[in-house]
């Protein structure tokens, strides 16, 4: 059994049979296993992370707040359910108890179902979930 020598670093060292070119390999017969190490570089696409937006959301009656990414939703009945289910209610206590506000980058709070989604996803930048019997005071 042979003996293999193991180097620790960042690039392949200059005997490797995997630091030549094509025509190296060709002409050069390996005899044994060998092993090519690629370099972890920041740049790989699976380290990137995708762009995400998430918003802080406070329910009316709960004392912690949470976060929640919108760019994981599509769709206003989507965001509705992951709510639903992130505060422990069930789905038809939603539209009949609650409903969901959102602050906009002057700092009013608009009804999210007023506006189309995609101007939802471009100025929302918090959310709350008030009882319906809550009066709404504007600023």
């Amino acid at each position: 059994m042979d003996k293999w020598d193991l180097e620790l670093g960042l690039a392949l060292p200059s005997n490797s049979p995997c630091a030549g070119s094509n025509d190296d390999m060709e002409e050069e017969e390996v005899t044994h296993p060998t092993l090519c190490l690629l370099p972890l570089t920041p740049g790989h696409s699976w380290r990137k992370k995708r762009h995400r937006m998430y918003v802080k959301v406070k329910m009316e009656g709960v004392g912690i707040a949470r976060k929640v990414d919108l760019t994981m939703h599509h769709s206003f009945h989507t965001l509705n359910h992951a709510l639903l289910h992130m505060f422990g209610k069930p789905p038809h206590q939603f539209s009949n108890s609650y409903r969901l506000l959102f602050q906009d980058q002057q700092g009013h709070w608009l009804l999210a179902k007023d506006v189309p989604w995609r101007t939802f996803l471009n100025s929302a930048q918090r959310l709350k979930l008030l009882r319906t019997t809550t009066t709404i005071v504007r600023n």
